[in-house]
């Protein structure tokens, strides 16, 4: 029974037994070898198995990193987002009492035009109003939708 390096046993005809007479420790052999690797079988499949849930666990939480990023990436646009809205108001503001000085009515007219105008971008850019614009479209619909979703809250 010579099989791979580690199994030795060589049964033979010796002047005081024949193989005949070896049958049974032959047979005992065999399925103790068939034994040792169903279990050496049985323990890489499991190996394997582990391997793959270890893999799926970290694939996942490499997913969910990469989801929490996104979102933080995503609020810190939102934010960077509000503060600028928040400029443009304060400008827009800071230009309307401009619009107080008196100009002919055009200029008068194009400057409240384009106060009108600013107004409505900072509406637009702004993640709280999320004015939609008629050649931007929504800005920030999505991802404002899904916080809401998510933790219940309305505006």
């Amino acid at each position: 029974m010579r099989e791979g390096y580690y199994t030795q046993k060589i049964w033979s005809d010796s002047p005081s037994k024949n193989v005949e007479d070896y049958i049974g420790e032959i047979i005992k052999a065999i399925f103790a070898k068939a034994e040792e690797k169903a279990r050496l079988r049985e323990q890489r499949e499991a190996e394997k198995i582990k391997r793959e849930i270890e893999r799926e666990e970290k694939y996942k939480a490499q997913l969910l990193k990469e989801k929490e990023l996104s979102k933080v990436e995503e609020l810190i646009k939102a934010a960077q987002d509000y503060k600028k809205a928040k400029v443009i108001r304060e400008f827009v503001n800071d230009l309307s009492l401009q619009s107080n000085i008196a100009y002919d009515d055009e200029k008068s007219l194009n400057l409240k035009n384009y106060i009108q105008w600013a107004s409505h971008k900072a509406d637009w850019l702004d993640p709280l109003i999320r004015k939609e614009d008629e050649l931007l479209g929504k800005r920030h619909g999505k991802w404002i939708d899904g916080i809401l979703y998510r933790y219940g809250g309305y505006y």
